[in-house]
């Protein structure tokens, strides 16, 4: 085997490299490609003495039957350890590999100037792909919570405990509510829904907050009401618009109405007569509807539970119109826990 032309210069050069003194600039290596019309210089770099380099030698050569074989050479070397020949130090490998039968075709290339030579170009960055999972925010590199998978429609079971206040009176024995609602899912962030609860309610009342036309029979002989001391069941339907506010769907807001069918109310009146108190008791079972009687607003946190979802929703009840024998004005309050099942 004759050495070709190219590789008779990278052995040159690699003697020229170790006899470079130290602080002189190594020569520049080339490489060189060599075929039956002839060599052409593909690039160069510049080889610094203290660094390990790769010096790659291709020839190309085409044989009788018009295939064109090459052989490809890589050494490396460090310059101040190589002695004597242009095999490598011990510890950098030398690579030598040949390919033969290999058809090398090339397509012309077409370079264009740009017009804007000095134009800073901005990199583009990832844009966040809500929904496939927790990722990095592009802008800061901060944690992304994952966006949940919603479904259309939805229902589930909700209770919790409730107290009540009437005219800004003191909060009163906790009551509690239990009840299934079902939902509709209208985007990504905003949904509709709706449900049915029984409701128990405990309350206290002066006397001039509660309406005693009802009671007007028990209040002869000169009684005077001083005080009510009550509670009430009732079943609640309640209408809701929710409103998610970030893309993991976790928090939200939400704000509707309630209406109200009393289903049973039991009172005990305190009065005076002539200085003397006395104990009236006042039980009432009739079915009495109160459209949009409370309007509701709470917000609430949603966290996946597997198939399922858990639901914490404290809420805040205003009244509209008095319910009851007295016509109680109640504002409520409370917190729902809940689980949550999206329909497949």
């Amino acid at each position: 085997h004759q050495p070709v032309a190219g590789e008779q210069q990278a052995a040159q050069l690699r003697t020229e490299q170790r006899q470079a003194a130290p602080g002189e600039q190594a020569p520049r290596e080339k490489n060189s490609y060599e075929n039956a019309g002839g060599t052409h210089q593909a690039g160069s770099r510049s080889v610094e003495g203290a660094e390990r380099q790769l010096s790659p030698t291709l020839s190309m050569k085409n044989d009788a039957a018009g295939v064109m074989k090459t052989k490809q050479q890589h050494s490396g070397y460090h310059p101040g350890r190589a002695t004597g020949d242009h095999k490598t130090a011990p510890g950098y490998p030398q690579i030598e590999a040949d390919h033969a039968a290999t058809v090398y075709s090339f397509a012309p290339l077409t370079f264009r100037a740009d017009p804007h030579p000095n134009r800073l170009v901005q990199p583009a960055l990832p844009s966040p792909s809500w929904g496939a999972g927790e990722g990095r925010s592009p802008v800061n590199n901060t944690a992304v919570p994952a966006a949940q998978p919603y479904h259309r429609w939805y229902y589930g079971i909700l209770a919790g405990p409730g107290f009540n206040s009437v005219r800004s009176g003191s909060l009163n024995k906790a009551g509690f509510d239990a009840g299934i609602l079902g939902g509709y899912n209208i985007s990504r962030r905003w949904s509709v829904e709706a449900g049915v609860f029984y409701t128990k309610n405990f309350y206290e009342a002066r006397a001039e907050a509660f309406d005693t036309k009802a009671i007007a029979s028990m209040l002869t002989g000169g009684r005077e009401l001083q005080e009510v001391h009550g509670s009430n069941k009732l079943l609640e339907v309640p209408l809701a618009v929710r409103y998610f506010t970030g893309p993991s769907r976790r928090v939200f807001v939400s704000a509707g109405f309630s209406s109200y069918l009393m289903t049973e109310e039991s009172n005990w009146y305190l009065t005076t007569n002539n200085g003397t108190n006395e104990m009236l008791y006042g039980e009432y079972r009739t079915r009495k509807p109160y459209f949009a009687a409370v309007i509701t607003a709470g917000a609430g946190y949603e966290r996946p539970i597997g198939k399922n979802t858990i639901r914490f929703q404290p809420y805040l009840q205003m009244p509209v119109q008095g319910v009851g024998v007295g016509n109680l004005r109640m504002v409520s309050t409370g917190l729902h826990i809940g689980l949550i099942r999206s329909s497949r």
